[in-house]
């Protein structure tokens, strides 16, 4: 079995070989596992790069629009490169996601009246809609370093409609001040995604 720093470095040398036009179709790597099951999922629409996915939460359904798996392109690349930051959340809704909002669903009296933040939310923000859907925190706010990524969290949540929902960018190398950058405390930080890769 590979430890995780040289399974890191081998998709570190695929990311490269891929930039630099070298990548052969058998070095790429593939999800083993997509789905756990927890968070039921059905596609409602779908076009050439993205698709609307209704999510059932426990008892409520919420649509939100991702991209196609497979859709991210070269702009993609170019927008992480020059912001210092992965594209890993622009790929796919990872199971880590998944686990990360059913845990946070079950448990939703955690949140109740609370203020949350998830870090590295990717395009969709699966386990923060699922606190805003199931306990009925005070905020919650999606964040996450890469722009386009924040720019699909903005638009899914203008969709859903949701009050005490928004979506930020929040970048881990710098400081925040929050008398100028209008951040608060947070009783709760969620994360799955930042940490899957």
């Amino acid at each position: 079995m590979e430890d995780s720093s040289s399974n890191s470095r081998r998709r570190w040398n695929i990311l490269r070989k891929f930039i630099q036009g070298k990548l052969k179709q058998a070095e790429s790597t593939i999800r083993t596992h997509k789905w756990f099951g927890l968070i039921p999922f059905q596609i409602r629409n779908s076009d050439s790069s993205h698709q609307d996915v209704e999510y059932r939460i426990l008892e409520h359904c919420v649509v939100l629009r991702q991209r196609e798996e497979g859709s991210a392109d070269l702009h993609d690349v170019q927008v992480a490169v020059e912001s210092k930051v992965d594209n890993t959340g622009n790929i796919c809704v990872w199971p880590s996601e998944e686990v990360l909002a059913y845990y946070c669903a079950t448990n939703a009296a955690l949140f109740t009246g609370k203020r949350v933040l998830e870090l590295g939310a990717g395009m969709v923000g699966l386990a923060g809609f699922a606190v805003a859907l199931t306990a009925h925190p005070s905020c919650v706010c999606l964040s996450d370093g890469n722009p386009l990524a924040v720019q699909s969290l903005v638009e899914n949540t203008e969709r859903v409609g949701l009050e005490q929902v928004q979506a930020r960018l929040l970048r881990w190398d710098r400081q925040l001040d929050p008398q100028t950058d209008g951040w608060q405390p947070y009783d709760f930080i969620i994360g799955a995604d930042c940490l899957f890769f």
